[in-house]
């Protein structure tokens, strides 16, 4: 079982500190590396292999463009100082929404937050989904089928994937409103869910990984100053 999502705010909050505290770059990266982990000892391991991806990438674009281009240097530079707290929220965000919703509401947090929080969540991963789709129909079509049919005619490609996209994202928009509403979402009740909520043993593990990764990092900056 995962920890509850009210452990992963709570992280979410002491790493962000911790990304506030980090002044060089080892540090940065060392903090990366335990958050990453972290997801690991969730059991998110294909979120940790992206997040990992998309940290060495933007490590590699910082560092090909920091001779030639220091502005876009520091633009990747500072995704990636955001990057172990990205990873935290990926574990928030992992839990289903009705355990999100659940659990944040014994925090008295106000339900229209609650719902908003809930379906922007939902709603990105189902446009990458719509977006594959729409990718895969033009190809079907023989529409911009190649690279460089893309390349030569931009505008068009533009043309041809935003349009869908807009609709779809209408769609998708009115669809997540209505299964919110069907689930419940304007109750003002107690809620309930089929998921565990409440302080165990994966959640004493998660702060005590918290802890000894604070320790870490610190004396990491220590030692390498």
């Amino acid at each position: 079982m995962r920890a509850d999502p009210r452990t992963h705010l709570l992280v979410l909050l002491v790493i962000s500190g911790l990304t506030l505290a980090t002044g060089t770059m080892a540090q940065s990266c060392a903090l990366a590396a335990l958050c990453c982990l972290y997801l690991v000892i969730q059991g998110l391991y294909k979120r940790a292999l992206q997040m990992a991806s998309a940290y060495l990438v933007l490590l590699f674009m910082m560092l090909f463009t920091g001779r030639w281009l220091s502005v876009v240097s520091v633009v990747f530079y500072t995704f990636l100082r955001l990057m172990p707290s990205v990873m935290v929220a990926g574990a928030l965000l992992s839990s289903p929404p009705s355990r999100l919703i659940c659990a944040f509401s014994r925090l008295r947090v106000p339900a229209p937050a609650l719902l908003v929080a809930c379906v922007v969540a939902r709603f990105f991963p189902l446009l990458a989904t719509e977006s594959r789709s729409i990718r895969g129909g033009m190809r079907a079509r023989g529409v911009l089928g190649r690279v460089r049919d893309v390349v030569r005619r931009p505008v068009f490609a533009y043309e041809c994937f935003l349009v869908p996209l807009m609709v779809r994202s209408l769609k998708l928009s009115s669809e997540l409103s209505a299964a919110a509403f069907l689930r419940g979402a304007e109750c003002g009740g107690a809620r309930s869910t089929t998921h565990a909520i409440g302080f165990g043993r994966p959640d004493l593990v998660a702060l005590l990984y918290v802890a000894a990764v604070c320790l870490l990092v610190l004396a990491f900056g220590r030692g390498a100053a």
